[in-house]
């Protein structure tokens, strides 16, 4: 762990960081950092800051990362699964965007419709 050199009374305290108490190490999924407010892991530039004020290695940087990639793909997997089409809302704000007869693309599903 790092540490603070503290003049005053010559003792060593852990660098402090404003988010600290916000995470919480999941040592079941072999030392991920996760957010205690959504069970997520934090972005990467969270993590280097996490690691710059001491609170985490590097490997619980890597795990985290990998840990973050392995969500996302399942994310995206239920999502294309459970994704039913757009919703007629949906078409009608497609087309005020876009024109009537556009072709729209869902980026996450590769689905295309006309508008």
């Amino acid at each position: 762990m790092r540490y603070n050199d503290n003049m005053m009374n010559n003792t060593k305290t852990p660098m402090s960081h404003p988010n600290a108490n916000d995470f919480y190490i999941d040592e079941t999924a072999g030392s991920v950092v996760r957010w205690v407010s959504n069970d997520r892991v934090p972005f990467s530039d969270m993590l280097q800051e996490f690691l710059k004020a001491g609170l985490i290695d590097s490997q619980t940087v890597t795990n985290s990362n990998e840990a973050r990639e392995q969500d996302i793909c399942k994310f995206l997997d239920a999502y294309r699964a459970n994704y039913r089409g757009p919703t007629a809302e949906e078409k009608f704000e497609a087309r005020a965007a876009f024109g009537a007869g556009a072709t729209v693309v869902n980026v996450i599903t590769g689905t295309s419709y006309v508008v």
